[in-house]
């Protein structure tokens, strides 16, 4: 079938002129007229003839106004279809890539469990769990989940580690149970360089309950109990140094005490032998009872009695010459009678 329009040759089934647009429709002579409202058609040998020359411009008489406003709609319907198959490709590749967007942030809020803080020091951060089951009427791993996510990993893993085997939840809850291991591992050895050691021993012999095969919860148990071990130790040696140290001191005072009454009982022994020297005459009654005596200091006084107390009867001169026929001691002299009074001895014997 050949174009109306433009004189090119079409396939018999074509609708529109493969070079210009134009609608087709076959005759029954087996050609082709342009599609109207019942205008006249073409002249076929002067389409053919323009055919020939592509250059030479077509001939408006040629043709009716009807048909050349259909041609007009028909160039028209084919800028708007190209422009508006510009315009959706953007759309949908936009609308594409919106779509992938809210499919992974869903599979985020799905998949991904919630992250927990632990005891008011920084957030860890917590693995994503590789699938999350459907079944949540399972008490334990409900209630193992609610304790993870409140940031209660003891009481979580209690609870995860009761899940059966044959439960669908039992993978989710080995990894739950994995994480909060290796959580608790971090916040353990952060609380060990921090020094708290028996923190340490109390939570590890916890989770060891759970995690009996762990060999580094059981390294952490191990080590801060040898810690806590050596810090009582140390504790017990300072105890004792302190006492040690105390007990030489009340030691050294107590030798310094003994030394000092040591000295004082010399010096009070002392002076009681000095006392009792200077109070014990060197003489007895004896020594001159029957004796003649010469007095030997140049005045002696002759008293009525034996002692100071008594009266002054007379003066003996040095020379003097006395017979003694009784004599007393008192203190530190002996008096001596001489027939009409008493005398010292040291006015006897020079003392004076």
């Amino acid at each position: 079938m050949f174009c109306p329009n433009c004189g090119s040759k079409n396939s018999d089934e074509a609708k529109f002129c493969e070079s210009c647009g134009t609608i087709l429709s076959p005759d029954q002579n087996g050609g082709a007229q342009a599609m109207g409202s019942g205008g006249p058609s073409p002249d076929p040998h002067a389409s053919r003839q323009r055919a020939a020359d592509d250059t030479a411009p077509i001939n408006p008489n040629d043709y009716s106004g009807q048909w050349m406003g259909e041609q007009r709609g028909n160039e028209f319907q084919r800028e708007s279809k190209s422009t508006a198959d510009k315009v959706k490709i953007p759309l949908l590749i936009g609308a594409s890539v919106v779509l992938l967007l809210a499919l992974a942030f869903l599979g985020a809020q799905i998949f991904l469990p919630k992250g927990r803080g632990k005891g008011g020091g920084g957030e860890n951060t917590v693995a994503t769990v590789e699938e999350q089951p459907a079944d949540m009427t399972d008490g334990n791993y409900r209630q193992g989940i609610q304790a993870y996510e409140e940031g209660k990993l003891l009481e979580g893993a209690k609870y995860l580690s009761r899940v059966p085997q044959d439960s669908k939840n039992y993978e989710s809850a080995q990894n739950y149970l994995r994480q909060i291991h290796d959580l608790e591992v971090n916040d353990l050895q952060q609380l060990y360089v921090d020094g708290e050691y028996l923190k340490v021993y109390d939570a590890t012999k916890e989770f060891l309950a759970i995690y009996s095969d762990s060999d580094v919860l059981r390294g952490l148990k191990d080590n801060s109990f040898e810690e806590i071990a050596r810090q009582k130790n140390q504790a017990l040696d300072e105890k004792q140094r302190e006492l040690d140290e105390q007990l030489a001191a009340a030691e050294a005072t107590k030798a310094d005490a003994e030394a000092e009454l040591n000295k004082a009982q010399e010096a009070r022994k002392k002076a009681e032998k000095e006392a009792q020297k200077k109070n014990t005459p060197r003489y007895t009654p004896w020594d001159f009872i029957d004796t003649t005596q010469v007095v030997q200091v140049s005045e002696a006084n002759v008293r009525y009695g034996p002692g100071l107390d008594y009266g002054v009867a007379y003066i003996a001169y040095k020379g003097y010459v006395v017979y003694v026929s009784d004599a007393v001691a008192d203190g530190e002299r002996v008096w001596c009678y001489i027939g009409d009074g008493w005398i010292s001895s040291r006015t006897l014997t020079g003392e004076l």
